[in-house]
């Protein structure tokens, strides 16, 4: 684990039925490099044309997203914020399940200090789930987007990594009680991968 001077969280806000579709993407530079060159809009704009493109395929037309908003945070304080006003949604068509169904994906986690990241993103369409999973044809999409949360960011035209996706260890569990710590320890995740078909209520911000 490290904590970087500077890092980014990327929150994709959506709706389904009435419901909210909440996930958090964090993302910070690699442990010994310097401060990432690229703006906070270029954060926004690597997300969505590495990550949104594999995500819109993998959940039905129902799911409409709102809102990207971007936090840079130094030295423990958010220092920039950025909101991309949404409109487009999921690419799925068919009959949307609940809206409180979900993907599952989860890191591999490198230490034993920090728990395996877990993301949920909704609402899959039936026809992708038989007998409580995903089909074949919709394992071939989760797992492109499984790659592409794995995907770093680059300042543009740069060439260099920049930024790479992380876990993130917000709690001092080495004290008792327990503390929040005033400046987040990081894992980077070198590998996502499709867990099962999960639920979206009593979800933890992840």
């Amino acid at each position: 684990m490290y904590a970087p001077n500077q890092w980014f969280e990327i929150t994709l806000v959506g709706t389904c039925a009435g419901q909210d579709i909440i996930n958090h993407f964090y993302y910070a530079q690699p442990q010994f490099i310097e401060p990432y060159e690229g703006s906070i809009l270029d954060v926004g704009n690597d997300f969505a044309s590495i990550v949104l493109p594999d995500l819109v395929e993998v959940v039905s037309t129902s799911t409409i997203f709102t809102e990207l908003l971007l936090e840079e945070h130094v030295s423990g304080s958010a220092v920039a914020s950025y909101s991309i006003l949404g409109g487009g949604g999921g690419l799925r068509v068919g009959e949307s399940m609940p809206p409180f169904v979900a993907w599952g994906f989860k890191s591999i986690r490198t230490s034993r200090e920090v728990k395996s990241a877990q993301k949920r993103i909704g609402v899959p369409v039936e026809s992708d789930i038989s007998v409580n999973d995903a089909t074949p044809g919709a394992l071939t999409l989760l797992g492109a987007l499984a790659s592409a949360l794995e995907r770093p960011f680059s300042p543009a035209n740069s060439g260099v990594t920049g930024l790479v996706p992380v876990a993130i260890t917000r709690v001092d569990t080495t004290v008792t009680p327990h503390v929040k710590r005033p400046i987040p320890l990081f894992e980077a995740i070198l590998d996502w991968t499709y867990s099962k078909v999960t639920s979206q209520v009593s979800r933890r911000r992840n």
